[in-house]
């Protein structure tokens, strides 16, 4: 819906009076109705990316997209194909032969083909005429080599004449045949084959006026001498044609859209010059228009894509290599007329995807192929506890069969595959005891696949060698270490013999038992590795050809890594940090650099991690990706056929799998994670295609339930549509305004383009003519609908304010004149539930900053909003340190006023310092040694030497380092002192009153805290105790009872609550006092968070995954705690004011959920949401500090696993946030408002227009964004006020209303008479079936009068009443558009600086833009 906001100009002149006119420019300053007609995709720049060409019919022009390889499409460019000319139909082709893709245009009203050449930078020549075809009505065209000289001909579909040319360029002289297709017979559409196999191109028309396809054979003399005609029924109006081997014979069929009865048709190929009609399939309401063929599906055989007049816009037909095809997909896209298709690989996914071209819509839908997943699981009994599965073909058959490890039974079971997915009854073979593992491969070098389990409970490895029957021979037996849990195979000792490796979990080594290639092995040999080893993997892991081994260690939480030495030995292990307790790894080259990579699951940190190959070994932590609860199995394939590797991981508590896909250069797509539920405690996977679709398969074995899980992967081609362009550069008009931009004093109007979900900008030069369109906020889906001027960034700048329909949110335009653009601002959480009605934006409570009010289309409210800034951070920028990284705190450590981070790397006992640039980066670190295992840091000045110091805890080796400044960034040795069992917090502050820095340490296993006094010189006395409760986490200073010393608040995992001890000034303290909590209380900051002057303390409780707020009291009391519900398992927080609204606000490490998330203070002691961010993995602690200079903070948080530092910028933005909402009565339905200080009390007011109600609202403002009960002032049946206005109209200086009325034909005015109360009513008539849309109140005809301007949008005209300065007007002055123009709004401005006023209207039927220039 169209919307109409009133933008009131002051003139500050008079001038002679003349007789009032308007005059319509011959131009239109936008005109959105191009009509795309039909699209040619291919690579027009050489870059191997797909580009789209769309014909423009409306406009004579043809539109070129540049492919960005993604999907998207950039760089429009335009190219007229002649005045007049009105395209239908474009080709791609190297026309000239020079490696340049050139256009080939059939302009349908002037009767000619033209081409565009291309010049090889993305540009073309300007249209060149290759032929006029005189009054054919050329319709359709294609290219293709009908002679065989290399060169493109083309063939036309002349609908005018009954007739199809083919067009021989490249001869001494060009050569033009045209051939009847008989009277009536309107070919449309065509396409070039060799129907018969004679090594000589055919073509087959698409006859739609006498419903038939006709074919003509071509021959060796480049002409057609024979002919064939096909019916496609009675009424059948065919429209398209494509071509494909349906039913997998050597000859080429057809396939027909036939829009008039509403089917597709196929019609085999006899190869006799003869087609048999096959099948038809209905295209459900939808009429056929477009129709192409492509595998959607990768199964090799050909689907059928038709495009539809209708709802159901695109429907996609599977086809199955008989002739026969079943629906697939159906689609709706929002368009209803869908008439032209292309196809072709748009973005890296080796998908086939489609370009639609949409009539009603004048759009572009870019519909994307896509990875369809796995059908629900399909169950089959095992043998008990089954623990590992692999597949292979055991009998022969080309099926592939499975094997499977069960553990309780003690054989592992052969089940064959049926080629359909399911499998038959197994066979057993007895093994040790608790098998685990299994690897199948020649061990004897007889060409048959043997056997090799690994036995948990007997410590052995069992060997089946196969038999000629296709089963095995009883086992044979080698003892291994103890508790083997994993096998793997290779030539470890260069001898082209198969060797065995096995990891043992209770000896914590590998077992090496080389193979004589007979099926027997020589005695083990062993090497260490991790503690608890759990899985087993082999590769060449650092490009010297010799197989390597890798073990996961679980209890280490590390992988071994063992360098092959080449003659079956190995060297001493090599450690890598992955995440908690690793359990299974694989090998693969995730990256294609030819070098094998590792993954790993964790089983305890719920999450896997890829380690890159290298010539020199493994680089740790390349890649790290949330897996379900506790991963047990990894499997790798391409499951998405785009040959790039992808991964299946088995999540054993959580009983699901997570498939990630994998990119070029890898290794996953995060955003591509899938689950999908399969039985109880799944332990193993297996991929590979079981029902011979060429599909890639999954199959898991669920240890809990005895049986396995199959999951056959979708074969449908699924599809979506993933982006959608205009045909021009905006559609679908929908708002104006005008004002000055740029400050150049010209004015400039804006548009709303609803179709492109834009907002489009022209200057004006003050001549009545403006720029080029400027586009700005493009952002899909959004449908942006109305838009209001406003100082909403407190900048005194102007911003737009937007309201989307498509999204129903509020966003920001802050502008930026220096560039002549503006910049988008965050959306926030503002959204709306019915379509945005009318907005209008004013500052009612007088703080100099703008607020916006919304009506709705269907509600009997109006809301308004204030912006406000939401406190946003960009995304992190990442810094790779250490692995296991426990705190940061920030300083200016080296004296040069930027700020630096000190880190705690508890895995090398050290800390790390990073420099800050001042530019929000940071520089190489340096370290220093502290204790054992440093858990929390903290800076300050310990020696008053103005220098930042640095305080490490060490949690084991119950100590504090103390690392002295020595003032250019360096630190002297540290000193330490004891603390009690397991310090893992502290905080500073003068304590004893004596201007030097103390220090307090929570020690959560001896159940206290000590208070180390500070000397003032950089040293401390010795420990003093006090007691906690149960294992204290945190703690944190301040005075709590305003007694001017210092106290503490500690925070008690166990206990769930917090104790404070008060201080007495001399550095001692009284017996602590407690406060419950929420459950696991692991942090604790203090602020001021309702602004009373006293104390409050937060809480972060990571048990409850809460935030307790205790408001402080007098006298050092606190109130019952209120509590906010964070992220998953919180571990840190800071506390300081993020948006600078003098509210402090808290922003909280969520160690679970990878991410970081803002409260924002209320400035009452509540909270509300702000935004979440990623940080990478399990996330421990954050500072905050102004690392960039741009006087906002920012964050840097450190990742306890995530291998790094991330570092968020603050970002200054705005947003809005929903204030008041005000209702106009129940069933009152207001359409418009408007605004004004209707009682003179110096606030702003607001009247409404209530249409249900027949009722004009008003409600009184207080001046602080609140408003009275609404005042009916006015209240008729028949009345039915629409859109409105408020202005003083019969100069008595108080403010009326005028309104129009949607269901009767006149406006009426309602006069005020006193401060906020209003006598009758006063109405004028606007003329028959006028449908009014929008009411301006201006001055437009300079004597200083209020006139009423109105948009006609039934009879096409703009009504003015001239206003007479004592409340009467004149008759309407009718000012008429184009027929069908329908103008909906208009805007009132001087455009060329003549100081008259004009206007702009914009029109609904033509979606375009008229201006009025004011002549005398």
């Amino acid at each position: 819906m169209v919307i109409i906001i009133a933008i009131l100009f002051s003139v500050d002149y008079l001038e002679t009076k003349c007789n009032f006119n308007l005059k319509l420019m011959e131009y239109k300053l936008a005109e959105y109705m191009y009509g795309p007609r039909s699209v040619a995709v291919g690579d027009l720049n050489n870059d191997t990316i797909l580009d789209l060409v769309v014909v423009q019919q409306k406009v004579d022009k043809i539109t070129v997209y540049f492919g960005v390889g993604d999907g998207t499409f950039t760089n429009r460019i335009d190219y007229s194909t002649g005045l007049h000319s009105r395209p239908y139909a474009v080709e791609i082709a190297d026309f000239n032969r020079d490696s340049q893709m050139d256009i080939i245009i059939a302009n349908f009203d002037s009767n000619n083909i033209v081409i565009m050449y291309g010049l090889g930078n993305r540009s073309f020549s300007q249209y060149t005429e290759l032929l006029s075809t005189n009054a054919s009505r050329p319709i359709e065209i294609i290219t293709a080599d009908f002679n065989k000289d290399s060169y493109p001909d083309i063939a036309i579909a002349n609908y005018g004449t009954d007739s199809i040319s083919v067009y021989y360029h490249h001869l001494d002289a060009p050569l033009l045949i045209t051939y009847s297709t008989d009277y009536d017979s309107h070919p449309i559409a065509l396409v070039a084959e060799d129907f018969d196999n004679d090594n000589h191109l055919d073509l087959a028309i698409v006859n739609y006026g006498t419903n038939e396809i006709r074919i003509l054979f071509g021959t060796s003399n480049q002409y057609f001498d024979d002919k064939i005609t096909i019916s496609t029924g009675v009424n059948s109006q065919p429209r398209s044609i494509a071509v494909g081997y349906f039913n997998a014979d050597e000859f080429i069929d057809l396939v027909v859209s036939n829009s008039g009865t509403n089917q597709i048709s196929i019609f085999l190929n006899n190869g006799n010059r003869t087609f048999v009609y096959h099948v038809s399939y209905s295209t459900d309401s939808g009429s056929p228009y477009a129709i192409g063929v492509g595998d959607f599906n990768q199964d090799n055989l050909p689907d059928i894509i038709v495009t539809n007049k209708g709802t159901t816009n695109i429907i996609l037909f599977l086809g199955h290599g008989n002739g026969d095809f079943e629906v697939s997909t159906m689609l709706q896209t929002g368009s209803s007329s869908s008439i032209a298709l292309g196809i072709g690989q748009l973005n890296s996914d080796r998908r086939l995807d489609i370009v639609v071209v949409n009539e009603d819509t004048e759009t572009i839908d870019i519909v994307i192929g896509e990875y369809g997943g796995f059908a629900n699981q399909t169950r089959y009994p095992t043998g008990l506890n089954p623990q590992f599965i692999t597949a292979a073909d055991f009998n022969d058959d080309t099926v592939t069969d499975i094997i499977i490890a069960n553990a309780d039974s003690n054989v592992v079971s052969i089940h064959l595959g049926q080629g359909d997915g399911s499998f038959g009854l197994p066979t057993n073979y007895s093994v040790g005891s608790g098998p685990q593992s299994i690897v199948i491969d020649d061990f004897n070098n007889d060409g048959r696949s043997d056997i090799v389990v690994c036995n948990y409970w007997s410590n052995d490895v069992s060997i089946l060698l196969g038999q000629a029957n296709g089963s095995f021979a009883e086992k044979l037996s080698y003892s291994v270490g103890m508790n083997p849990r994993s096998i793997g195979a290779g030539d470890f000792n260069n001898d082209d013999q198969l060797d065995i490796a096995v990891v043992n979990v209770n000896t914590q080594d590998v077992s090496i038992l080389l193979g004589q290639g007979n099926g027997s092995f020589l005695k083990q040999a062993t090497y260490s590795v991790g503690s608890s080893p759990q899985y087993l993997v082999v590769g060449d892991f650092n490009g010297d050809t010799w197989l390597d081994i890798v073990t996961t260690n679980s209890l280490d939480n590390t992988i071994s890594l063992l360098l092959g030495i080449g003659d079956g030995s190995f060297k001493q292990q090599m450690t890598y940090k992955v995440g908690l307790s690793p359990y299974y790894a694989a090998v693969a080259d995730f990256n294609n650099d030819n070098q094998s990579d590792i993954i790993v699951a964790n089983y305890g940190s719920n999450d896997v991690i890829v380690l890159f190959g290298t010539d020199n070994g493994l680089v740790p932590q390349s890649g790290r990706y949330r897996a379900g609860s506790g991963p047990i199995s990894i499997g790798i394939n391409d499951f998405n056929n785009d040959t790039q590797l992808d991964i299946a991981i088995v999540n054993s508590m959580s009983n699901d799998i997570i498939i990630f896909l994998g990119i070029d250069n890898g290794p996953f797509i995060p955003e591509s994670r899938v689950t999908f539920p399969v039985g109880s405690l799944p332990s193993s996977i297996v991929t590979g295609d079981f029902n011979n679709d060429t599909r890639v398969d999954i199959i898991v074995v669920n240890a809990n339930d005895s049986d396995i899980s199959v999951l056959l992967q979708y074969n449908t081609g699924t599809m979506s549509v993933s982006n959608t362009y205009a045909a021009g550069v905006g559609s679908r008009l929908a708002c104006i305004l005008t004002g000055d931009l740029n400050n150049d004093t010209n004015l400039d109007i804006l548009v709303v383009n609803y179709g492109t979900n834009n907002i489009g900008v022209f200057y004006g030069y003050g001549n009545s003519s403006f720029t080029e369109q400027a586009v700005f906020y493009a952002a899909s889906n959004t449908h942006p609908l109305l838009i209001a001027f406003g100082n909403f960034s407190n900048d005194n700048s102007i911003d737009i304010a937007i309201a989307t329909e498509g999204t129903k949110q509020l966003t920001i335009l802050n502008s930026n004149t220096i560039l002549n653009l503006f910049l988008r601002e965050w959306t926030g959480d503002n959204s709306f539930q019915s379509e945005p009605l009318a907005m209008i934006s004013s500052d009612f409570n007088n703080d100099g900053q703008s607020e916006v009010i919304l009506v709705y289309d269907d509600e009997d409210y109006v809301d308004i909003f204030v912006s406000n800034d939401p406190a946003i951070f960009l995304v992190p920028i990442l810094y790779s340190i250490s692995f296991n990284i426990t705190s940061v705190a920030v300083g200016d450590f080296n004296h040069d006023d930027q700020l630096d981070a000190v880190i705690a790397d508890s895995d090398n006992n050290c800390v790390r310092i990073l420099f800050g640039k001042g530019d929000g980066s940071f520089i190489q670190e340096t370290q220093y040694p502290v204790g054992d295992y440093p858990q929390f840091v903290i800076v300050g000045d310990f020696n008053n030497d103005s220098r930042v110091d640095i305080v490490a805890v060490n949690k084991w080796s119950d100590d504090i380092s103390i690392l002295l400044n020595l003032g250019n960034g360096s630190f002297a040795q540290q000193i330490r002192y004891l603390t009690g069992s397991g310090p893992c917090y502290a905080a500073i502050d003068d304590f004893n009153d004596d201007n030097q820095l103390d220090i307090v340490v929570v020690n959560s296993l001896s159940n206290d805290i000590s208070i180390f006094l500070g000397l003032g010189n950089g040293s401390f006395t010795q420990q003093t105790n006090y007691s906690s409760g149960s294992y204290p986490s945190s703690v944190a200073v301040g005075d709590f009872n305003k007694d001017t010393q210092v106290d503490i608040v500690i925070t008690n995992y166990l206990d769930n609550e917090i104790s404070i001890l008060f201080g007495v000034g001399n550095g001692s303290f009284a017996q602590q006092t407690t406060y419950p909590v929420e459950l696991s209380p692991q942090a604790v900051a203090i602020g001021d968070f309702n602004n009373d002057t006293l104390l409050d303390i937060a809480v972060l409780n990571s048990g409850s995954s809460t935030v307790s707020i205790l408001i402080g009291r007098d006298n050092g009391l606190f109130s019952q705690q209120m509590t906010h519900v964070v992220g998953s398992y919180p571990l840190s927080f800071a506390i300081d004011d993020l948006n600078k609204d003098n509210q402090l606000d808290i922003v909280i490490v969520n160690h679970w959920n990878d991410d970081i998330s803002v409260l924002l203070g209320q400035g009452n002691g509540s909270f509300v949401d702000g935004s979440l961010y990623p940080v990478g993995f399990f996330p421990q602690s954050i500072a905050l500090g102004d690392f960039n200079n741009d006087d906002r903070l920012d964050m840097i948080v450190v990742n306890f696993f995530g291998n790094g530092v991330n570092v968020l910028a603050g970002f200054a933005i705005n947003t809005f946030q929903k204030k008041a909402t005000l209702s106009a009565g129940p069933n009152s339905k207001p359409k418009s408002f408007a605004i004004g200080d209707f009682n003179n009390d110096g606030t702003m007011d607001l009247v409404t227009a209530n249409l249900n109600s027949n009722s004009i609202g008003l409600f009184l403002g207080f001046g602080n964004i609140s408003f009275a009960e609404q005042i009916v002032l006015a209240k008729e049946s028949s009345l039915s006020p629409c859109s409105m206005a408020a202005g003083d109209v019969n100069n008595d200086t108080l403010l009326d209303i005028v309104f129009t009325n949607c269901y009767s034909d006149f406006i009426s005015i309602l006069f005020q008479i006193d401060n906020g109360s209003f006598g009758n009513l006063t109405s004028y008539s606007i003329g028959l079936y006028s449908a009014h849309r929008s009411l301006l109140l201006n001055d437009i005809n300079n004597d200083t009068y209020l006139d009423i301007i109105i948009t006609n949008r039934d009879s096409n005209n703009i009504g003015v009443f001239l206003g007479y300065g004592n409340g009467l007007f004149s008759s309407m002055l009718s000012f008429q558009l184009e027929y069908g123009s329908r103008p909906v709004s208009a805007i009132i401005g001087d455009f060329n600086n003549d100081h008259k006023l004009d206007m702009a209207v914009l029109n609904n039927g033509t979606d375009s833009l008229n201006i009025f220039l004011r002549t005398c």
